[in-house]
């Protein structure tokens, strides 16, 4: 299962950031009044890209996805974790303000 699960649930978190940022993105710069307040807008959104990398290289430091043949080539998937991993994605709280790393215990199967 490890490594489907992984990328279901890697490819919803990443996903969801993305979505995350257009939507603040759109918000704030309806909002928008100035070119100050566009600068503000435009350095918020360059640190949640910053965030969005920091997390791609977490997990490619920590969580060992390897993206080979595609399923149909290789004649064979576990469709099960992908999805388990999927539902993980979308319950993981991008807003909680810990530190990259702070759930990796529980992701690799610990108790944390």
């Amino acid at each position: 299962m490890g490594n489907n699960f992984r990328l279901g649930m890697v490819d919803t978190i990443n996903e969801r950031m993305k979505q995350m940022r257009e939507e603040v993105r759109r918000e704030v710069m309806g909002e928008a009044k100035s070119s100050a307040a566009i600068v503000r807008v435009n350095n918020a959104i360059s640190k949640m890209v910053k965030a969005e990398r920091d997390v791609a290289a977490w997990m490619e430091q920590n969580m060992r996805l390897v993206r080979g043949k595609s399923v149909q080539e290789r004649g064979h998937s576990d469709y099960g974790a992908r999805v388990l991993g999927v539902r993980a994605g979308h319950e993981v709280n991008l807003n909680s303000g810990k530190p990259l790393g702070a759930g990796q215990t529980r992701l690799a199967g610990g108790t944390k």
